[in-house]
């Protein structure tokens, strides 16, 4: 049996961040709320900036927030395993240190977002924006990439074991994979993506191929 989501609207939700709560776990906030839109966005960013979130961070553990618009939004060390963020819009945010282990990221859009250092375990990027995005040293074992655009995406030190479809996603060719950690299943498919770039190719395997 799920667990019972607890209903709560955008307004009440900045109001409480602001007021200094932390724990937003199983909420089901409104949906399509415009949160860089929203009037007090600003002060919520300017907030979020001035505390210390890696030692007080904000939790959203099996919340709903689904088509949640939040470009920009100032979000570090967020707790967020099995968050269903399906349809959201995260362009440029900065996530750094985040968790989203088993989380909904169908459809995302998080083209420059900064999701370096992040977990991503067993996470659904299916059909997500990941253009221009930063998962340096982020773990994604277990994580789906299916349809998911990758154009010039940084998974640099990133640990790619035994994701899922990633020879469906698009603009393999353009990701920087140096250092990454591997099997031989994800080397054959980014070598297949890079087959007449050879230079590339040595380098991205430490010289290997």
């Amino acid at each position: 049996m799920a667990e019972k989501l607890f209903a709560m609207e955008g307004g009440e939700f900045v109001q409480k961040i602001l007021s200094g709560e932390k724990d937003f776990s199983r909420i089901n906030l409104e949906e399509g709320f415009d949160l860089c839109g929203y009037s007090g966005f600003d002060e919520l960013q300017e907030y979020l900036k001035n505390s210390d979130l890696e030692k007080n961070p904000i939790s959203m553990e099996g919340a709903k927030l689904r088509h949640l618009d939040a470009d920009g939004l100032y979000l570090p060390f967020v707790r967020a395993n099995g968050v269903n963020l399906k349809h959201a819009a995260l362009m440029g945010a900065n996530l750094e240190n985040a968790d989203f282990v088993k989380a909904d990221l169908r459809y995302v859009r998080f083209a420059r977002a900064n999701l370096t250092n992040s977990n991503l375990r067993d996470a659904d990027l299916r059909l997500s924006d990941l253009n221009l995005a930063s998962l340096i040293r982020t773990v994604l074992t277990g994580t789906n990439f299916e349809a998911a655009d990758m154009e010039y995406t940084n998974l640099q030190y990133a640990d790619l074991k035994n994701v899922k479809n990633l020879e469906w996603a698009r603009y393999l060719k353009t990701v920087n994979f140096q250092f990454a950690d591997l099997t031989e299943k994800e080397k054959s498919v980014i070598r297949n993506a890079l087959w007449a770039e050879e230079s590339k190719k040595r380098r991205l395997f430490g010289g290997s191929g």
